[in-house]
Formats: structure tokens, sequence, C-alpha cells
């Protein structure tokens, strides 16, 4: 729409895939720190962001409702269940919770 390109909402919408890279350090190369570095994007590029996206859009008569703000909206609460694992992992360092019978 107009409004998303003078909005630049797709350059804005790339931030968010900037945590990619560093999931796959973190993966390829185990390391404690490489995914607290992707922890640290990932909140920062998702959680914090898209809300800031969501807000410019409605701030432009864009409202909730509308299919953009509805796709917006399900990717951020996609990333809130993904964001529940990493910081479930960040505590528990990796190790499955298993009940002990």
């Amino acid at each position: 729409t107009p409004i998303c390109r003078a909005l630049r909402m797709n350059s804005k919408a790339a931030l968010c895939e900037l945590s990619n890279p560093f999931m796959h350090l973190s993966r390829n190369t185990r390391k404690p720190l490489h995914f607290i570095l992707f922890a640290t994007v990932f909140f920062l590029c998702r959680i914090l962001w898209i809300p800031i996206l969501v807000r410019q859009l409605y701030d432009q008569n864009i409202q909730l409702h509308d299919p953009i703000q509805i796709v917006l909206l399900s990717f951020y609460g996609l990333n809130l269940f993904w964001f529940h694992k990493i910081v479930r992992i960040l505590i528990t360092g990796g190790k499955s919770e298993k009940k002990e019978q």
C-alpha cells in the first residue's frame, strides 16, 4: 500500500530477520555466548521492534483489524511463543526438565 511504502515498511520488516544469522551461528557452534547473542538480537529485532511497526501503521490510520496488522500481530504472537522457548533454554541451560516418577 502507499502508506507502507511511505513508511518504508519492507525495509523495517526486514530487520526482523536480523536474528537469523545469529540463530544459525548458535546452532552450528553450540557455544553459550553465541546463544545469548542470538537471544539478545531476537529480543531487540522481534519482541521490541514489531510493536513499534504496529504502532507506526496504527498512527497512519491502519486499524488493528486491517489484514496487514492482523498478519503482523499474528507474526508477533508466534515470536512471543519462540521467545518463551528461548528464555526457557537460557534458564535451564538447554537441559530438558524431566519429571521424576
